[in-house]
């Protein structure tokens, strides 16, 4: 894209190089920001907006994913040696980055890269985003630089000479060479210890240092180089799901090292709690843009959290998490460096800046190394109490045969003096045997008299009461010694009801079971339930079931003469009451005569 180029002028400071400089690590003063929420402006448009809309902002990462950031800065060069000059983005996860800088014509000329482009197209095959600066001396040039990142990024960039650039940038192969070695040898051994000893913890590690692979790949663009360099959509995608899915393989990872979910089953459920609570804000922040920050907070939160429940682990007596706490103590400062230096809450500049970038690299190095030591650790010390318990339990056998010996002589000893005792008193036994075979005799003769008496006097009370309750002048008192409570109300009309047996209403099946309710039966085919009042005129009775016989059983007797007066005063009810259940039975009375009420007032009267 070609523009003309009007007069413009720079709130902020000039970036002054010289031969001396090798590198220019560019400060907040030195820049200028404007964001456009619509990332849809040009350069045209930039270069009509007034000089006062680009504002000097201590934050050097792109707060909003959605937004462009057109970053303006100058550069006064002071220089005699023919040196090329490259500019270096060192946040590679930008998707679009374009660098707009004034020709000789007065011209604007963009340079573009980002992950929006095929990785081939870029003029330095390298996994940060660099481009070429035409630096003339003594003349002051200004340039515009857009980025679009669709995450939240580092907009932290270098001036480096091409020499300076060139050392730098094999020395930072060197290392990820290494670093991404040792992150090889310790899944390849976590796997072999996996097929080995068939520990799942190890397969679980495995997947974890892979996860941290991955995202550092992503994060530094090593994997857009030389993985997936023609399918940007795989960087894009890993953004979104490379944090989460780090989150919960750690989860994983520490829930079965600290062996949480049976030893501290309370432990466990907080741990999932933190990050079910850190998935649903990353999923709302998709959603509705949370400030900066904020969840890279909360993932380092859960971190925190897990490091927390570590040392408390430990203090339980769990000593293999000593070296866990050492890890992670690792991993969370370099995460809160890296986080301090993306997010500019702190100024490191100069080689330290580089420190703050690997600070994360190295600290992962050092936490996979610990934590495959705290594996070992684990191994020994889980190990070292299965023998100690096998140990026990062999002292405790031994201890027990011994003992059990020492009782088997004594109870030789024994059976044998009692075996003599016994042969002595067999003799014995069998004169008493014969006593006993002709007392028992006798004690059966005179039972069987007493047996009879007692049933004949039962059935002579009996006959007494209901010849007492079938009388004219019985009262409720009496009436209660046959129905004392609803019990044996309930008892009486189960007799009636289910004399020929059970058979269900709804799907003719005669097999049951006992109901939830007492003398209720439940159908062993459709599982319907019939209470033992159900079809009857006394089903959902407001009152007492006895009062309710004893109302029946005085119908039965006087019809419609029944007193209710006099029988609301003798069981103390409303006389209005007394009267619908006296009409009710009188119904019954005069209705069908083979039904189930009809059988409980006859059987009662």
């Amino acid at each position: 894209m070609i523009c003309l180029a009007p007069e413009r002028s720079s709130a902020a400071d000039v970036i002054h190089i010289t031969d001396k400089t090798s590198f220019f690590e560019v400060a907040p003063n030195y820049i200028t920001k404007f964001k456009d929420p619509s990332n849809k402006l040009t350069i045209a448009d930039i270069l009509k907006l007034p000089v006062t809309d680009f504002k000097q902002d201590e934050k050097l990462y792109t707060e909003d994913p959605n937004a462009s950031y057109w970053i303006k800065f100058v550069v006064a060069p002071d220089i005699k040696d023919r040196k090329k000059w490259v500019l270096e983005i060192l946040d590679s996860r930008h998707y679009d980055v374009e660098l707009y800088a004034e020709g000789n014509d007065g011209k604007y000329r963009a340079i573009s890269t980002g992950l929006k482009l095929p990785f081939a197209s870029r003029n330095y095959l390298h996994k940060n985003l660099v481009m070429d600066l035409d630096l003339k001396s003594n003349e002051n040039t200004t340039y515009y630089l857009k980025i679009h990142s669709k995450v939240v990024g580092s907009i932290l960039f270098k001036i480096r000479s091409n020499e300076e650039f060139s050392s730098y940038a094999f020395n930072e192969y060197y290392f990820l060479g290494i670093y991404y070695g040792i992150i090889l040898i310790i899944c390849l051994l976590n796997l072999i210890l996996y097929f080995s000893l068939g520990e799942k913890i190890y397969l679980v590690y495995s997947i974890y240092v892979l996860s941290w692979g991955f995202n550092s790949m992503l994060d530094d663009g090593i994997g857009y180089q030389y993985f997936w360099s023609s399918h940007p959509i795989i960087s894009q995608i890993g953004f979104i799901l490379s944090n989460p899915l780090l989150l919960v393989f750690f989860t994983l990872y520490s829930k079965w090292f600290l062996d949480s979910k049976t030893i501290h089953p309370k432990y466990d459920r907080w741990i999932n709690y933190s990050m079910y609570f850190y998935l649903a804000n990353y999923v709302l922040d998709k959603l509705v843009s949370y400030p900066g920050g904020v969840i890279y907070f909360l993932f380092l939160a859960h971190f925190l959290f897990v490091y927390l429940v570590s040392i408390q682990v430990y203090k339980d007596g769990f000593k293999p998490a000593r070296f866990f706490i050492i890890g992670n103590t690792f991993i969370i400062l370099g995460f809160i460096l890296r986080f301090t230096k993306d997010l500019g809450i702190v100024d490191i500049s100069g080689n330290i800046s580089i420190v703050a970038i690997y600070s994360r690299d190295g600290a992962i190095i050092l936490e996979i190394c610990i934590l495959f030591i705290a594996l070992g650790d684990r191994f020994r010390f889980l190990k070292a109490q299965k023998e100690e318990a096998q140990a026990k339990i062999i002292t405790q056998l031994e201890e027990n045969e011994m003992l059990s010996q020492k009782v088997n002589r004594e109870l030789e000893q024994k059976v044998t003096e009692r075996t003599k005792e016994l042969s002595e008193k067999s003799v014995e036994l069998e004169h008493l045997n014969v006593k006993l075979e002709l007392q028992a005799q006798e004690i059966n003769k005179w039972n069987q008299i007493l047996d009879l008496d007692n049933h004949k006097l039962k059935q002579k009370i009996k006959q007494v009461n209901e010849a007492r309750i079938k009388s004219d002048d019985v009262s409720y008192e009496e009436f209660l010694q046959i129905f004392p409570d609803d019990l044996a109300c309930q008892r009486y009309i189960e007799e009636i009801k289910w004399t020929e047996g059970f058979q269900c209403k709804k799907c003719a099946n005669k097999k049951y079971f006992t109901g939830a309710r007492i003398f209720s039966r439940r159908c062993t085919r459709c599982g319907y339930s019939e209470s033992v009042t159900a079809f009857t005129f006394l089903h959902k009775c407001k009152f007492s079931l006895v009062k309710a016989f004893y109302i029946m059983m005085k119908v039965n007797k006087y019809s419609d003469e029944v007193n209710c007066a006099e029988l609301s005063r003798e069981l103390e009810m409303r006389k209005s009451t007394v009267w619908e259940f006296k009409n009710k039975v009188l119904e019954c009375k005069e209705g069908k005569k083979m039904d189930l009420d009809y059988l409980l007032l006859h059987n009662l009267k």
